[in-house]
């Protein structure tokens, strides 16, 4: 076990959850699988002394922000069924997708509002 052992987890994790569309393309499909990802790690973070929460918003504020930037549609609700499983079940602060998702979204959407960036439009 190292030190960034949870880290690593969540970052190995959402390269796998990435991949779900290349794996199914039916929504049902991508959504259970999203929801099986989403309970292991819920596993994961019942195990952590600190819980999950604070590594992943060190990787949202992090290298995941690129990440985010460019995820396509389909990848989003998979990310959103899987942090909005965390969250309800309490392994992720809502103020972590405040200041690791949306607040970035903001500003990012902000500083870019005079030119015809479309490529974050799936990110807002």
């Amino acid at each position: 076990m190292t030190f960034d052992w949870a880290w690593k987890v969540w970052d190995n994790t959402f390269a796998s959850l990435r991949q779900i569309p290349a794996m199914t393309g039916d929504t049902e499909g991508r959504k259970a699988c999203a929801l099986r990802y989403a309970t292991f790690l819920w596993h994961v973070d019942q195990h952590l002394a600190t819980g999950l929460d604070a590594e992943v918003l060190r990787w949202m504020l992090g290298p995941g922000k690129n990440e985010l930037i460019l995820l396509q549609p389909d990848v989003w609700e998979i990310f959103v069924v899987t942090s909005s499983f965390l969250v309800a079940r309490g392994s992720l602060k809502s103020t972590t997708i405040l200041e690791g998702l949306i607040y970035p979204a903001w500003q990012l959407s902000a500083s870019t509002l005079n030119s015809s960036n479309q490529s974050i439009e799936p990110y807002l």
